[in-house]
């Protein structure tokens, strides 16, 4: 009981070192944590949530979207709860697919490539897109305990992007 807790808290320790040594406080100023969707990020302001019932093949897939949206650039973090059915039937390749098409119609985008990435123990995809404006992208995607993590930087310089993929970590 204790080590866990001790882990927990060397986890949180080091989320906060790194929001205080490595990141811009201009660009990243908030730290976000959502105990119940198992995540935390850094955002540039207090981010928006919406809840979302998105109707699929296998049923009513609810997801909660949290987000900072401005002229230039977007931050999202978007977790879906993936139906059991899926997760029985798919495997986590097909999925990632799935979300990859998905994604890609929605935002109106072309892929420009599509790789394994990690965080932790978590395999996960990295989707690199440009829409149709010409404005680039990356998003991640991450299966974990049947909810489906869809992290967005959409944003003009692939370091700021790469800052925001480094900061996002999932939670027990």
């Amino acid at each position: 009981m204790y080590r866990t807790q001790l882990k927990k808290n060397i986890k949180i320790l080091r989320c906060v070192v790194f929001a205080i040594i490595l990141l811009p406080s201009s660009v990243f100023s908030l730290t976000f944590q959502s105990k119940h969707e198992g995540f935390i990020a850094y955002f540039p302001q207090k981010p928006q949530q919406v809840r979302l019932i998105e109707k699929t093949f296998v049923g009513n897939v609810p997801h909660k979207k949290f987000f900072v949206k401005n002229k230039t650039s977007e931050w999202a973090i978007d977790v879906s709860e993936i139906p059991e059915i899926a997760t029985v039937f798919s495997s986590s390749s097909s999925i990632y697919e799935k979300a990859k098409k998905a994604f890609l119609k929605d935002a109106n985008a072309k892929e420009l490539s599509f790789q394994k990435v990690s965080l932790k123990q978590v395999e996960g995809r990295e989707l690199h897109y440009k829409k149709k404006s010409g404005i680039e992208g990356k998003v991640r995607f991450f299966l974990k305990d049947k909810k489906l993590y869809t992290v967005v930087a959409e944003l003009p310089k692939e370091k700021l992007r790469q800052v925001f993929f480094q900061a996002f970590q999932l939670t027990p």
